[in-house]
């Protein structure tokens, strides 16, 4: 006789009906019984599996979880310079880079590779988190392309990168032009890289509900004008393609990264970036040449360097 509905109350009821009582009940339903006991130790272990998973990702280093100390201290410069160079309202004028680029070109590298040279002349380092990153380490997950909510989240989380990107850069600035030291804040990634994963009408419109710190809409100049120069790494994927990783791989500082793009789509995305910031006049390329990795990493760190010594020149340090 056919029985409706499913799970173990369903399950019992299918035993009594086809076996009809006695010993056989009895016994089917102690299996039934113990198989459901199994289900439940092992969707327990799962359970337990994944929390340990999340407690050790939660306290390996995630930007939200926990104070490092180290971080704090690496970017200070032992014997800071002199800060020559004020804003209007008389706070200290902070040094602005945008990094940005391809997957695998090298950001994280880069910024460490600056923070030695930058300090050794004066220079305090900040390093803002790439807002993205932020945000889905939070636990956010777009849902996959071909779901009908896809562009709906797809529009709602671009539109929170901007604003968070924002406030995060506001806050930095201010904090670092308060210390009375000479400062870089390097931000992975920066306003205008949003332009890339949107389309014009949809980058218009977002910029429309963006707002200045005086309350007026903001436009492509104001994006472009945060900074003093954007610095784009070029992805290995164009012109070091044995160096380029792809897929769950551990990056050149140890971290663990998930890269989809296959060759072809880095190349594309690194292209978009670079269309996103070709009208800052300061856009300063690093692309991969025969010098190696190496040669990048000094290339990148001495056009931050000129910068940022062009804006406070050392004096009575």
């Amino acid at each position: 006789r056919p029985i409706m509905g499913s799970g173990p109350s369903a399950d019992r009821r299918l035993v009594t009906v086809a076996l009809g009582g006695g010993l056989a009940v009895a016994v089917v339903w102690l299996q039934l019984q113990n198989r459901l006991a199994s289900d439940a130790r092992e969707t327990a272990v799962e359970r337990r599996l994944s929390l340990e998973g999340l407690r050790r990702a939660r306290g390996s280093g995630a930007a939200l979880h926990h104070v490092d100390p180290e971080l704090q201290e690496a970017g200070r410069a032992p014997v800071p310079r002199q800060v020559l160079l004020r804003r209007r309202d008389g706070s200290d004028y902070v040094v602005r880079i945008a990094l940005t680029g391809g997957p695998c070109a090298g950001k994280t590298s880069t910024l460490c590779h600056l923070i030695g040279p930058a300090t050794e002349r004066g220079f305090d380092v900040m390093a803002a988190p790439e807002v993205a990153t932020l945000l889905f380490n939070s636990g956010f997950k777009l849902p996959d392309s071909s779901s009908p909510s896809f562009n709906t989240q797809r529009l709602a989380f671009q539109g929170a990168v901007a604003k968070l990107q924002l406030q995060i850069e506001r806050n930095l600035i201010a904090l670092a032009a308060s210390t009375g030291r000479p400062t870089i804040i390097v931000f992975d990634r920066g306003m205008m890289d949003g332009k890339g994963y949107l389309s014009e009408t949809e980058w218009s419109e977002l910029l429309s509900t963006l707002r200045s710190s005086k309350g007026e809409r903001i436009d492509e100049n104001y994006c472009l004008e945060r900074y003093d120069a954007c610095l784009h790494l070029v992805t290995a994927a164009d012109g070091a393609v044995p160096f380029y990783k792809q897929g769950a791989v551990t990056d050149d500082s140890g971290g663990a990264v998930v890269r989809n793009e296959n060759i072809e789509e880095a190349i594309a995305l690194d292209r978009r970036m670079l269309a996103c910031w070709e009208r800052h006049p300061n856009h300063i390329v690093v692309r991969n040449t025969e010098g190696g990795f190496e040669a990048k990493l000094e290339e990148a760190t001495q056009a931050v360097l000129a910068l940022a010594e062009k804006l406070h020149p050392a004096r009575n340090r």
